[in-house]
């Protein structure tokens, strides 16, 4: 599905991605083959094949500090979470950060057929067991690299705090969710809040924050390959579980293989995880909705979600079962 980007593709010649090309792969002489790739509502990325191989070049348009905490991060999880290897990073490009991995081939978990919904089920849980496993010391988001730049304290409600600032303090939400829906959003997370997960020291983790089809490939072994780590953080891995589920009609999805595969692979879920889910997935659609620019389909695709989830509340299983379908990759 094609996604409203919020920020148009860069569009480079053959010349200026060979130039690119060849700090990292100093030997290049020429591009074979080149093209934007779609997904992603950022960020730009070129495949590109060379005599070398195939490769993804990848465009920091909106932060280049991205880069570094993905560089970062790779080098963190080399060879214990499936993802493409990273050839070359810059961070200090003198137009846009920009990084280089191996391409991987496979196509987005969208793609799939119900046939692969075993295997992707347990995939998925073993691949996000895989990411949790990292525990960090202190919670937060990444400033330099994967140094801790926005503290999350102890004891505290990151999500819901979060949650809770933007509804209450964002003209764009409350204008693109209404006034009505709005305060009934901050009534159903106030009165909900336990739902939301606290920080403590046994649960920072590694957390992806962007775990979505568009960012998950199934290989050619029948694996599940993660792109795209710029928005990971040191958080709670439910935050994950929250953004999958949101595009849960996108792919095929065992629920009980999942989770039986997540905690088979030394995963911790909370009781009635899949009500903080939902709920904690409050902070990803309310922050996607005070960005700009106008993007009607998405925001509606979004105030959906979030009706789905007070409407079907009481029922755990029709609050998975239902709700809105077809939600962008974003």
């Amino acid at each position: 599905m094609e996604v409203e980007r919020s920020i148009q593709n860069i569009q480079l010649d053959d010349k200026q991605l060979l130039t690119l090309v060849r700090k990292a792969l100093p030997d290049c002489q020429k591009l074979d083959d080149w093209k934007i790739l779609s997904g992603g509502a950022l960020n730009t990325t070129y495949k590109i094949q060379i005599d070398h191989g195939t490769f993804a070049l990848r465009i920091y348009a909106r932060d280049r500090t991205h880069c570094k905490t993905e560089k970062a991060i790779h080098q963190l999880i080399d060879k214990s979470v499936p993802t493409p290897k990273l050839i070359y990073a810059d961070e200090e490009h003198e137009h846009w950060a920009y990084s280089i991995f191996e391409f991987v081939v496979g196509v987005h978990i969208s793609e799939l057929s119900n046939q692969e919904k075993a295997n992707l089920s347990y995939e998925l849980g073993h691949v996000l067991a895989s990411i949790h496993a990292f525990k960090l010391p202190k919670a937060g988001l990444f400033g330099d690299g994967v140094a801790i730049g926005h503290p999350f304290a102890i004891d505290s409600s990151p999500y819901f705090e979060e949650t809770l600032s933007v509804l209450s303090n964002s003209k764009n939400v409350r204008c693109r969710l209404g006034e009505k829906l709005t305060d009934e959003a901050i009534a159903f997370i106030q009165k909900n809040k336990a739902f939301f997960p606290t920080v403590t020291n046994d649960n920072i983790c590694l957390t992806h924050s962007d775990f979505k089809p568009v960012n998950l490939l199934y290989t050619v072994n029948q694996k599940v390959s993660v792109l795209d780590w710029e928005f990971a953080h040191a958080g709670i891995g439910i935050l994950d579980f929250a953004i999958l589920l949101r595009h849960r009609h996108q792919f095929p999805l065992d629920l009980s293989a999942l989770e039986s595969s997540y905690i088979h692979f030394g995963g911790n879920l909370p009781e009635e995880w899949l009500r903080s889910a939902f709920i904690t997935d409050f902070v990803n659609i309310v922050t996607l909705m005070d960005t700009p620019p106008e993007r009607p389909k998405l925001f509606q695709q979004l105030k959906n979600a979030i009706q789905s989830t007070i409407a079907h509340w009481d029922s755990p299983s029709d609050l998975y079962r239902l709700g809105s379908t077809g939600l962008e990759n974003v």
